[in-house]
């Protein structure tokens, strides 16, 4: 029971209270009967609608586990082939700047070679 003491809004509230609920309840039941009236007048129509939208709650929720050989064989060997690859390509750079630089010095050397001949 509310206490006489409270200020005069709560006894609004308090008096609203029994409306609310009787308000709540009807739109309860007449929304309960409108949506099974269409239902009824669409059955292809609802049965069509519930079926997509629980394909997509199923889509939305569901995570597919990866298998033991996904996550021990083909993951793994997936890093070690990017790993590899990464390595080729730096070795490959490398390479190529040191054949760069070789011939750069080979050429410097024949240079100094054709002018002490002339």
């Amino acid at each position: 029971m509310i206490s006489p003491t409270l200020p005069p809004t709560s006894y609004d509230v308090r008096d609203s209270g029994p409306d609310a609920w009787s308000q709540a309840s009807e739109f309860t039941e007449r929304t309960l009967k409108d949506g099974t009236q269409f239902v009824r007048r669409n059955p292809g129509g609802t049965l069509i609608g519930a079926l997509i939208a629980g394909a997509l709650i199923a889509l939305l929720i569901s995570r597919r586990e990866p298998t033991a050989r996904e996550r021990f064989v083909e993951g793994p060997l997936d890093d070690l082939r990017d790993l590899v690859a990464r390595l080729r390509n730096d070795l490959g750079e490398k390479a190529g700047k040191q054949y760069h630089g070789s011939l750069s010095g080979i050429e410097r050397a024949l240079n100094k070679v054709r002018r002490s001949l002339s």
